[in-house]
């Protein structure tokens, strides 16, 4: 119960803030009639934590009275109410469906609302419940935003809590304790009356009860249970009980622990609160059957699973099965335990026995083997060679399906009638390569991004995949190329640069965006080519010179430009520069010229001009590094 105790607490913050207010305001929506699309949003919120199935009907009829009066900014706000429900029934990829659409239009609104805090934010819940902290990081960033733009306190506190959580969840303590304190110094300096105040406390002293400070951990426990009995707060005071019962559990005071229990347990018999109270039970569970009283342990157990809606599983039978037997054990008389001694004297001398007469027949099996040892050793060295032949192909085969798989991935691009034509030249050293091409239309916009991953062949492809889908992703999230690079980078220095078992792993990129005539460009360590046909002259662009997944923190420049009739825009990796020939390496002033050259011609033979140059040159040279180019004819 460990962390999912304290993440449980942390994500009902925001919905314990404003129920009572809600129910209010239902209760004036239904008397005056007023079922618009806006208020079947507000309804569907003020039903999630009432009747799920309402709260859905609700938001689908808010979304559809939107469409019906051509309500766009209605429309918005009514996937991301029903994205809400979705996300509270625990319904996180269609949830994220609805959010993610949102997202695509929200940006088009004329003011800021509490919509555009709830998108984010609970994008960045659905996205850590997925275990993809560094999407939740970015989203719950904008929530903050959108939240101190429109000076909402609860919003502030509660994303301050989530960005907490999410360190708590990297195991990163020092950071979930300074937001914890962050929402604390914000709470004091605005002097906010806050009800999940005493949530906050009992999440500090959990903090430091894993960083072995139990003086602090107790204080600030101390601290939650304070001010809950002087607020009299009966929605949180038996979360704090069985939290304080949780850490005298751990300290091994079972009978403080056990007291504590008690008094959580007598407050929720005696009111309707049931928030937190399976967590209870399993507590008491654990305490009972760790002090021997399996009679009580089976008794809470059974309400454990009473709650969870299993109380007739298979997994209830099997454990309360194994107490019961537990349960019984502790009353065998001195009888049972003297036959017990017998048996175990008994089992004794079988396992002597039975390791004799093993060593006995190891023994003759070692001398068996070594009589037909000469006879097999010639048949063996052939099934070894034959194997090694077989093992070889597979290998080959797998390598080249491997390729096909890299190249089906990248290929799977489609482009609606675009205006204009372009090539992708890719060759990897080996039958796998570390470069990768992304071509996209969104929005109508157009996409091409070409990267080069750290390393060839076998590793190369895996680290080039990892970039894709990260890319993709960030594609599919973000529109503007800044957004698209930085959670590109935080991806791959989170997930790659910063593994324990990968290191000085790295990725250079070049991504332009096409909206009519006009391109958009950015990079890492990249360089775009623009052949301008009307002055003949080939024009060079430098991105940022910092490779992506070296820094956490990283802005990239954008530089914009125009493109005319018969114009060519190349982008390319490293890989052809830098290949030798008997004349040593091309280097980028041949590769110019290459360029410059290839621009006259259309742009099938513009790249067989440029492949010709690249064989002619290197010859039967071994390839020095993957080669990827991508050229694009206006």
């Amino acid at each position: 119960m460990k962390i999912k105790f304290i993440y449980f607490l942390i994500f009902n913050f925001v919905f314990w803030n404003n129920i009572y207010s809600q129910k209010t305001e239902l209760k004036n929506y239904v008397k005056n009639n007023e079922y618009n699309s806006e208020k079947f949003c507000e309804l569907a919120y003020s039903y999630i934590d009432i009747n799920i199935d309402s709260a859905k009907i609700f938001a689908l009829e808010a979304i559809k009275l939107a469409k019906e009066n051509n309500q766009n900014d209605n429309l918005i706000y009514g996937q991301i109410a029903l994205g809400s429900v979705l996300m509270f029934n625990k319904n996180y990829l269609e949830a994220l469906k609805y959010l993610l659409s949102a997202v695509n239009k929200i940006d088009n609104t004329k003011t800021i609302t509490e919509n555009h805090f709830k998108l984010y934010s609970n994008l960045g819940k659905i996205y850590l419940s997925q275990k993809q902290d560094s999407l939740a990081l970015v989203c719950h960033n904008k929530a903050m935003n959108f939240a101190k733009i429109l000076k909402n306190d609860t919003d502030i506190i509660s994303t301050y809590n989530n960005f907490a959580v999410i360190y708590s969840r990297r195991e990163n303590l020092s950071d979930a304790l300074k937001f914890y304190n962050l929402a604390i110094e914000y709470i004091n300096k605005h002097n906010i009356i806050y009800d999940n105040l005493p949530l906050i406390y009992l999440n500090i002293g959990y903090i430091y009860f894993l960083k072995e400070n139990m003086q602090k951990a107790i204080s600030y426990y101390n601290k939650a249970f304070e001010i809950c009995t002087n607020t009299d707060n009966q929605e949180l005071f038996p979360i704090v009980l069985s939290k304080l019962g949780y850490i005298n559990f751990s300290l091994k005071n079972y009978s403080k622990a056990e007291e504590y229990i008690i008094q959580a347990d007598s407050l929720y018999n005696n009111s309707t609160i049931s928030n937190n109270k399976e967590d209870l039970f399993y507590l008491a569970y654990e305490l009972y059957y760790e002090t021997g009283n399996f009679e009580k342990a089976i008794n809470y157990l059974n309400k454990y699973y009473t709650i969870t809606d299993s109380m007739y599983s298979d997994e209830l039978d099997l454990v309360v099965n194994d107490l019961k037997t537990k349960y019984e054990v502790e009353k065998i008389t001195e009888d049972s335990k003297i036959k017990d001694s017998k048996i175990k004297e008994e089992r004794k001398f079988n396992r002597i026995l039975f390791g004799i007469l093993l060593l006995i027949l190891i023994i003759l099996i070692f001398l068996a083997i070594l009589i037909i040892q000469k006879n097999k050793l010639n048949q063996l060295l052939k099934i070894s060679n034959n194997l090694l032949k077989e093992t070889n192909k597979e290998i080959n085969d797998n390598l080249e399906y491997a390729r096909e798989i890299q190249s089906a991935m990248m290929k799977n691009n489609f482009l609606t009638n675009p205006k204009f034509d372009y090539f992708v030249f890719d060759r990897p050293k080996f039958k796998v390569g570390g470069d990768f091409y992304i071509i996209r239309e969104k929005h109508n916009k157009i996409y091409f991004a070409l990267a080069d991953c750290t390393g060839h062949g076998i590793s190369g492809g895996f680290i080039s995949t990892l970039g894709y889908q990260y890319l993709s992703n960030a594609i599919d999230l973000f529109s503007d190329l800044n957004d698209i690079l930085k959670i590109l980078n935080i991806n791959f220095y989170t997930n790659i640069s910063q593994s324990e078992s990968l290191c000085h792993e790295s990725l250079c990129i070049s991504i332009i965006c096409i909206e009519n005539n006009k391109i958009s460009f950015a990079g890492s360590k990249h360089k775009l080519w623009l052949f301008n046909f009307k002055d003949n002259k080939l024009l060079e662009y430098s991105s940022n010179k910092q490779e992506i997944g070296i820094s956490q923190n990283t802005s990239f420049d954008i530089k914009e430009f125009y493109v005319h009739e018969n114009d060519f825009v190349f982008l390319s990796s490293d890989g052809l520069p830098d290949q030798f020939g008997k004349n040593g390496k091309i280097k980028y002033q041949q590769f110019r010229e290459w360029l410059k050259v290839a621009s006259l011609n259309s742009v099938e033979k513009s790249q067989n001009l440029i492949e010709n140059n690249l064989f002619q040159w290197k010859q039967d040279i071994e390839q020095t590094d993957d080669i990827l180019l991508i050229g694009i004819k206006f």
